[in-house]
Parts: structure tokens; C-alpha cells; sequence
């Protein structure tokens, strides 16, 4: 078995793991291959390439995460046949970030791109998880750390293991994260003297080398210090250089740009940073709301009312005589008053932005906590706009044809699907009061975001239902005038029955003869998924549990294969099977640009004294195939 060390940074030409060194060792591998991950991240870009390069190879990928797997090393791990981490080991997920400048217009472009490239990620994880993306893209959202058991249970892992060796690495702190573990945070790993040196594979090493150049984190800690921006640092890690020619050239940075330099460094982990400051206060609030604990400096906040933030936030902006002012005049220049160290523009460490930021975690939180079970079987698609969305539908698949030497080669081509559906938005406002925000009243804030979670999940819920309720229970009409359960569409039970080893099977096997679209090739569509209302849940679960069988004839094939689903908005009897919705997609939903779940958006109110709240659902679904179902209407 060929053992390679990704231990550094993804993207780190000097230690020999960006894209290009990386794959091409990876490539040049013929045997079982066992990929040792240490590592905080880096690229995201070399890392696609990296994961890429593991999908495609064509033996066994074993990943063992030695020490840590966080960003996009933990994205690389994904594309391992199996992943083992040490039981002393941690994997961290979170949404990619980037440094940018320039007008809104550039702005808007990089949040775009960020949208999309988180997407791409989240789907990643979903599908070496199971978990549905919305579920990814919060623990995205909200950096999420676990350790080895965390991962297993949560499917980014398939065991642990005692005997596996921690390798050294440097201080988290310099990648930015903001929701380090306390017992992550200044320290370094050490790799024991017996940890094996791999041999390195043609096109150059895919291991760490002595270093002779600055590494791309002692780069960026050296450009930290000196408060320049992240953008230094990754020009500078274009160009390898030793550590003393890298200090050299910040200093020359420095003097060309003396006057460009704000009064702090952008990425400091330091109260003095007020985007820092900020970004901790709503870690603490959002502690506070959510009866989680605090991690890292949310600690030290944790005391603080609203008043008191928004107090420090003046201060941190440099507004004057503010442990003068009455709590109201506090609230008000603290939700209006630019900054002046950003040339008089707002920022989000204005105070409204504090509570946005908070509240919309806790929203997605209440909101992925209430998703209706239906939600598992969907697929879901982005949308640009609110035109009706449809599906391609390949014409003449079938199989490759043989084609003779330099003969021509047969075209397939893609129509319209009949069916579609679009995107509508669904919204309401709430407010808090300028009293409850003085007299620290954080329940006027939690509660109507609980709410709004929930009722953002139920509005999902009732338009998954809808689909399936319609037309006494038989589906939504379809393009071609019959409902999503017809014995037209071969996926009707003949007569209703219990839930059980034959009927079932009967059901299994129905899915499994569904033909293409040239009603020729066998589509096999897999049963993954049974759902029931919650009159056939304890039926289900009877039927889905696993005991001993004294005779072949009585076992029980199906616990383990099939995955039990309840929906209290499906009424009756009845029960269905379905595919994953990854293979064969029965349902699908799609988000306006991405955003995967409501959103919630402030203002300083007019109408009340406070602060307005409105959250926003850009959500939409509906049926795009019957093949990969079955309904049985029950007994």
C-alpha cells in the first residue's frame, strides 16, 4: 500500500501540496493507497482538484486523520473508501472565505462566487454524510468542530481508531477560524520519532520537505503582525522565498503603503479589531440565545447586556463621552452612526448588524431542527430567478453503442421535461422594542426567531406534503395529467396491505422494473426510504427492526437497507417507498441563489422603537419523476 502525508497546507507549492504536485504523485500510484491527513486547510481550489484526483483513482483510498482535518482537508477526506480518525483527532467544517475589495458591484460578484462554492462543498458532505445539504450548509455556517466519535456518529467518518499517530502542527489561531476548541487553541502537536517517512512518488514529494522557504503559515503570521492585509500574504506565497527574504519584502510593503494602512490588521484576533469585537459579541448573544456554551473569546462577553455592546462598539468606533450617554441615545448611535475609521461607511459591526448576525444562526438552527422528514427524499437545485424551473431529460440513453474505427459516433439529446415548478417568496417582520433591547430583554429577540424558524420549516414542510396529499393521497398531477401514483406509471399497489416482508417486497421489486425513457433499459431504482404518517409508525418501526430468525423463511431482509421516515402531515395508512433521491429523484426544491434556508435581514425601525426583523423564504418544489416511488394506500 502506497502512504501519502498530507501534512501542511492545501495549496503550498514549497511543501509540495499544491493541485499540480499533489495529483500528479497521486496518479502515478498503482497500488492501494492510504492518504495521512494533518492539516488546517489552505485552497480551495487545489483542494477540488486534490478530492477530485481521490474519486478518480482507481484502487482503494484509505484516510486516516492523524491529528486534525479541518476546511478544505476535511473536504479532501470525503473521497476516501474509508476514513479513519484517531480517537484524539478533529475535523472541522465551515464556509470558505476569501479576502476581496473593490465597489458593491465587486462586492456582490465574490459573495456570489462564496455562495456557489459553499454549495459545491455542502453537496460534498451531503453525500458522504446522508445528512440533507440545509443541515451541512448550517454546520457550515456556523463552523462546526468535532471530534472522532462526533464525526463517526455524524457519518463524516466510519470508525476510530487508538493506535494512529498525532503529527505536528502549528497554532490554529493564524487561519482565522472563530470557533477554535479551547483545547485546540495555542497549542502544537508532536509527531512521535517512530512516525514513517512515505517514499515519495514520481513528479516530486508529496510529503512535507525540510523546509528551505517560509511556509505559506509563517507567511501569513509574518503579515499579520505587521497589519497588512491577507491579500499580502497569499501574493507573497506565489513567490517561495526564505523567512528572512519574506520580512524583507513586508517592510517594503509597509513604506509603499504607509498611508493605506488601517489602524489594525483585518484578520487580528485582538478586541482592538472592532470586526473581531463584533463578530465575538454575536458569538456571545448567540451563546446566550441558543443555551450553548461560549467558546473562545465569547467567553469574556458572555456578562455583557445589549447596552453594554453596543456601548463597547461605540467606543471601538471612536465616538466619545459614550459612558455618558443614556441607554437610548446608546442604541441609537450605535445603529446609526457610520464609522470613522472606515470613511464614514457602516460596517458590520454596527449594532443591527450584530443582531443579524446572531439571530440568523439561531434561525437556521430552529429551522433545521423543525424540517420535515419528506425534505430527505427531495433534491434539491439552486435558482437564479423566479421563472419556472425544469428538468433535462436524456432522449435515446440507453447504452454506448459500439462504434466501428472511424465511424461515426450515434448523438443522444436532451429535452424539456413536462414537468416544473418555481420559487415563490414567503416573509413576515417581527420587531424588538427599544425597551426590550435596554432592559436586555433577550426573550423578545429568541422567541420570535424560534418562531420564525419554525414556521420557516413549516411552510417547507406543508409544500413537501402538499405534493404528496393531493388527489386523495395519490401525488400532485404530473405533465402527463395522471398523479404521481397511477398504475399507468407502474408504481400503484394493486390493493392496499400492511407493511410487511411480501408487501414490501412487492413494492421493492416494482421499483427495481421501472424501465428509461427508451422503455427499454432497466432504471434497478433502489428502495431507500419508507415513509409513513404517523398512524403506520410503530408498524414501521416493528417492521424495520432486526431479530433472530430460527428459519430462512421468517428473516427479515429489509433493517438496515430501508430507512424509516415520519411525517405527522401524512394522514392515513398509506405508505411509500422511495429511491435516493441522488440516484432518482422523485421530488426536488430549489433556493433563490443559493440560500439554502430563510434569511433574515434589519432595520432600524420607524414605525416602532427598535429594531425591525425580516425574514425571508425564497423556496420552492415540486415533482419531477414517478419512477424512482411507490405507494402502497395501506390496510
Amino acid at each position: 500500500m502506497a502512504e501519502l502525508l498530507l501534512y501542511g497546507i492545501v495549496g503550498d507549492a514549497t511543501d509540495g501540496l499544491d493541485a499540480h504536485t499533489f495529483c500528479s504523485v497521486i496518479r502515478a500510484q498503482t497500488d492501494d493507497l492510504a492518504l495521512r491527513i494533518n492539516c488546517a486547510g489552505g485552497a480551495v481550489f487545489d483542494g477540488l482538484a486534490i478530492y477530485e484526483a481521490i474519486v478518480a483513482y482507481p484502487r482503494r483510498v484509505t484516510v486516516y486523520v492523524d491529528g486534525i482535518a479541518a476546511s478544505m482537508a476535511s473536504v479532501i477526506a470525503m473521497a476516501a473508501d474509508e476514513i479513519i480518525m484517531s480517537d484524539t483527532a478533529m475535523m472541522m467544517i465551515h464556509d470558505p472565505e476569501t479576502m476581496t475589495g473593490g465597489n458593491s458591484t465587486a462586492l456582490r460578484a465574490d459573495a456570489s462566487k462564496l455562495d456557489k462554492v459553499s454549495q459545491q462543498l455542502a453537496g460534498i458532505y451531503s453525500r458522504r454524510t446522508g445528512l440533507p445539504v440545509s443541515r451541512i450548509a448550517a454546520m457550515m455556517a456556523a463552523e462546526t468542530w468535532m471530534t472522532a466519535d462526533e464525526a463517526r456518529t455524524a457519518g463524516f467518518a466510519n470508525r476510530t481508531s487508538p493506535g494512529l499517530r498525532m503529527a505536528a502542527i502549528g497554532n490554529l489561531a493564524a487561519f482565522g477560524f472563530r470557533h477554535i476548541p479551547d483545547q485546540l487553541k495555542g497549542q502544537t502537536m508532536t509527531v512521535p520519532a517512530q512516525t514513517p517517512t512515505p517514499t515519495p512518488g514520481p513528479g516530486g514529494p508529496a510529503i512535507v520537505p525540510q523546509q528551505q522557504f517560509a511556509s505559506v503559515s509563517e507567511i501569513r503570521a509574518i503579515v499579520a503582525q505587521a497589519r497588512l492585509p491577507e491579500s499580502v500574504a497569499l501574493d507573497l506565497a506565489e513567490r517561495p522565498m526564505p523567512v528572512a527574504e519574506v520580512r524583507a519584502a513586508v517592510i517594503d510593503r509597509i513604506a509603499s503603503s504607509a498611508p493605506l494602512i488601517s489602524n489594525f490588521a483585518p484578520t487580528a484576533q485582538t478586541f482592538a479589531n472592532p470586526e473581531f469585537q463584533a463578530a465575538t459579541m454575536a458569538d456571545a448573544l448567540y451563546s446566550r440565545m441558543s443555551g450553548k456554551r461560549p467558546e473562545g473569546a465569547a467567553v469574556a462577553m458572555m456578562n455583557l447586556t445589549m447596552t453594554d455592546m453596543a456601548r463597547e462598539m461605540l467606543e471601538g468606533a471612536g465616538v466619545s463621552g459614550v459612558r455618558r450617554m443614556h441607554p437610548n441615545e446608546v442604541f441609537n448611535r450605535a445603529s446609526f452612526a457610520p464609522r470613522a475609521d472606515f470613511g464614514g461607511m457602516h460596517t458590520t459591526s454596527d449594532f443591527p448588524g450584530l443582531l443579524q448576525s446572531a439571530g440568523q444562526r439561531f434561525l437556521l438552527d430552529m429551522f433545521v431542527a423543525a424540517e420535515s422528514a419528506i425534505k430527505l427524499l427531495s433534491r434539491v437545485r439552486n435558482a437564479n430567478d423566479f421563472r419556472a424551473l425544469t428538468v433535462l431529460k436524456l432522449s435515446g440513453g440507453g447504452v454506448l453503442e459500439q462504434t466501428p474505427e472511424a465511424g461515426e459516433i450515434t448523438r443522444v439529446g436532451f429535452s424539456e421535461g413536462k414537468e416544473s415548478y418555481s420559487i415563490a417568496t414567503f416573509a413576515k417582520i417581527f420587531a424588538i422594542s427599544r425597551q426590550a433591547l435596554i432592559n436586555d430583554d433577550l426573550g423578545a429577540f429568541t422567541d420570535p426567531a424560534r418562531a420564525m424558524g419554525r414556521a420557516s420549516a413549516e411552510t417547507e414542510a406543508q409544500q413537501f406534503a402538499g405534493l404528496l396529499n393531493a388527489n386523495a393521497g395519490k401525488g400532485a398531477t404530473m405533465g402527463d395529467a395522471k398523479p404521481l401514483f397511477d398504475a399507468t406509471h407502474k408504481n400503484l399497489a394493486a390493493a392496499g396491505g400492511a407493511i410487511t416482508i411480501a408487501t414490501a417486497s412487492a413494492g421493492r421489486q416494482t421499483m427495481r422494473a421501472q424501465l428509461d425513457a427508451d422503455g427499454v433499459t432497466p432504471l434497478n431504482a433502489t428502495a431507500k426510504f419508507l415513509l409513513t404518517g404517523p398512524a403506520k409508525e410503530t408498524e414501521a418501526e416493528q417492521f424495520l427492526t432486526t431479530l433472530s430468525a430460527t428459519q430462512t423463511a421468517n428473516v427479515n431482509p429489509f433493517p438496515g437497507k430501508i430507512t424509516p421516515l415520519v411525517d405527522p402531515r401524512i394522514a392515513g395508512n398509506a405508505w411509500r417507498l422511495f429511491a435516493d433521491p441522488a440516484m432518482l429523484p422523485v421530488i426536488e426544491h430549489a433556493y433563490l441563489n443559493g440560500g439554502a434556508g430563510p434569511m433574515m435581514e434589519t432595520r432600524q425601525g420607524w414605525d416602532v422603537l427598535g429594531t425591525e426583523f425580516r425574514v425571508v423564504l425564497d423556496f420552492g418544489c415540486g415533482l419531477v419523476d414517478y419512477r424512482g416511488a411507490y405507494l402502497n394506500t395501506g390496510d
